[in-house]
């Protein structure tokens, strides 16, 4: 089951990084790539149609991945738009607890606001300790505890 999921996941990276780099490749590039990825033909099967040999695609094929995957390091478009889209997820997440807590209007009791918002919190941090680089040392500045939100109130 591993093995289809990085399957699966290789094929969405690949589809996102064709729809944002695509048109920098060679006509047939693009067409071996949008044939092999996302309309799941086989190396074989791209080659008969087009009358080539198999290892002529897969060639073509591969030297387009690693053409993407350049471009993808030096510009990170992908990338950006990955965090933009967690960002808003976020946002969102944030828009509707406050517009829980308004229909509430006096709060008596704010334990789901903190886990909430705790919840919230955590996953901030685990996606920024996803993306961020390795620390060198220690740092003298550690970022709040979630559960350090649990003394405030609203």
């Amino acid at each position: 089951m591993a093995r289809d999921d990085a399957a699966l996941t290789r094929m969405l990276r690949m589809s996102m990084l064709l729809d944002t780099y695509g048109s920098l490749l060679t006509e047939k590039q693009r067409e071996f790539m949008r044939l092999h990825y996302e309309q799941d033909l086989s190396f074989g099967e791209i080659a008969s149609e087009y009358g080539v040999s198999r290892q002529a695609i897969h060639d073509s094929v591969k030297h387009a991945e690693r053409t993407l995957e350049n471009l993808e390091k030096k510009l990170l478009l992908v990338h950006q738009a990955q965090r933009l889209d967690e960002r808003r997820a976020i946002a969102e997440q944030l828009l509707d607890l406050k517009q829980r807590i308004q229909q509430q209007g006096i709060i008596y009791n704010s334990e789901w606001i903190l886990r909430d918002l705790t919840q919230i919190v955590e996953g901030l941090l685990a996606r920024h300790a996803e993306s961020a680089p390795e620390p060198e040392g220690p740092a003298e500045d550690e970022a709040a505890e979630p559960s350090a939100l649990a003394g405030n109130t609203v």
